[in-house]
């Protein structure tokens, strides 16, 4: 697909995100502060409308990132990266640029919320900043570890099966979570169910339950998911042939 598609899906969906969540959602999230409302997510209680207006963004985010790897190591590209790159070099740079492209992504989606808010209810609410940095930081960091799983697993299969595994396990991920959230049974089963990180309902970034997950925990996990990914990556890269 090509990039300026995969650019206008993203943006379509951001901007069909924000305005739903700010017209048809604000009742329900304004009782829980003023964070922006795709950073909080789906409650513990697993709301399916609010699970699809969340998940709209994530699939698009998914698809932007979709083949990238993919590409350069097939094709011409793997001439290129034989000729002039060793190959962890190559893989960590390229890692460090998905980052980065993925740091301005949740920047654009982060402006068009507010951009929606401020049209509609002509009005911004003041800003926690301590809170909205936890927030989001941990909804990065999960997005980056998602977003590297996908790129792992291009380097055994193709990316529309890589987006495909990856859309499912988000899905099944939020679904589980809700079900342990409600028999509060499990707990540490949702250490592994990743994406839940990233909503702020589900975790004591702004929910104070005892049952939850913790923010504490959930980064540490993260940094050891993408330690994992990471060597992973390298040492499946360094095997594989692309003459």
């Amino acid at each position: 697909m090509r990039n300026d598609m995969k650019n206008s899906i993203l943006i379509l969906a951001c901007i069909f995100q924000s305005y739903s969540f700010v017209t048809f959602f604000s009742s329900f999230y304004n009782q829980w502060g003023d964070t922006p409302y795709y950073l909080m997510g789906v409650p513990t209680e697993t709301a399916y409308p609010l699970m699809i207006m969340w998940y709209i963004v994530f699939s698009s985010i998914s698809l932007y990132f979709s083949g990238e790897l993919y590409e350069k190591i097939h094709g011409f590209g793997k001439y290129i990266l034989v000729r002039n790159y060793n190959k962890k070099i190559f893989l960590l740079k390229f890692m460090g640029a998905i980052a980065i492209k993925l740091l301005f992504i949740l920047a654009v989606q982060t402006f068009i919320y507010y951009l929606t808010m401020l049209i509609i209810h002509h009005h911004l609410y003041p800003l926690k900043w301590m809170l909205l940095f936890k927030s989001f930081s941990i909804y990065y960091i999960t997005m980056m570890t998602l977003v590297l799983l996908q790129i792992v697993l291009e380097l055994y299969i193709t990316p529309q099966v890589t987006f495909l595994i990856i859309n499912m396990y988000v899905v099944f991920s939020i679904l589980l979570a809700g079900l342990i959230f409600e028999h509060k049974a499990f707990e540490p089963l949702l250490y592994i169910l990743i994406p839940n990180f990233m909503m702020g309902l589900r975790t004591d970034v702004i929910n104070q339950q005892d049952f939850i997950i913790w923010f504490n925990y959930a980064i540490l996990f993260l940094f050891i998911y993408i330690s994992i990914i990471v060597c992973i990556s390298l040492k499946k890269i360094m095997k594989k042939d692309f003459y």
